[in-house]
């Protein structure tokens, strides 16, 4: 019936805190991410993390990068620009990993991220916390879903652009369960 009638009709108060923690995997990467004029062909990373609130759920994932890189900008994810600056910015002995580094030059690269997930509570399938016409039943729901995207990025000192296909494994085990699958662009610029 639409997103009206699932958060509550509107005006509920709602909230979210999530922690996510990316690595790299390889080890001798890891030694030299502080090298901001380190280049590589590649770079693997992996992340957990949880959301509590109206989405309270357990991720994790992988991302392979592909192309011209420099592992001063490893952390950048392209489509969380939030996460991405306290990732790279928050540590003060790392300052050259700062997004605005004059050293920091383009990279050009094929990224793929996979990400599964576990759901136990999602308030646009389950309603909210006052009285909701529409809920979908906690048996309907698909509790283990994952994502995956794939595509081409370019970033400088200043933007980044990626383009990107997209696809989720169904979020409801019922009549109405469905692949989903979507195309689209993130484009960031980035201020001193």
């Amino acid at each position: 019936m639409g997103w009206n009638n699932q958060i509550s009709n509107g005006g509920e108060l709602t909230f979210m805190y999530l922690y996510n923690q990316t690595k790299l995997i390889s080890s001798k990467q890891l030694d030299e991410k502080i090298n901001t004029k380190k280049r590589t062909k590649y770079i693997i990373s992996y992340n957990l993390g949880y959301n509590i609130g109206y989405l309270t759920q357990a991720t994790s994932g992988i991302t392979f990068k592909f192309g011209r890189l420099y592992l001063s900008n490893w952390a950048t994810d392209l489509f969380n620009q939030l996460n991405t600056v306290s990732q790279i910015i928050a540590d003060e002995n790392e300052k050259e990993m700062n997004l605005n580094n004059s050293k920091k030059q383009y990279e050009l690269y094929l990224f793929v991220n996979i990400s599964p997930a576990l759901t136990l509570y999602n308030g646009s399938l389950h309603g909210g916390i006052s009285d909701t016409k529409y809920r979908l039943p906690y048996w309907e729901t698909g509790f283990i879903n994952a994502q995956g995207r794939v595509g081409p990025a370019w970033t400088t000192k200043y933007h980044s652009l990626a383009i990107y296909y997209a696809i989720k494994t169904p979020e409801m085990w019922n009549s109405y369960k469905r692949l989903h699958s979507w195309g689209g662009a993130s484009l960031s610029f980035y201020w001193k």
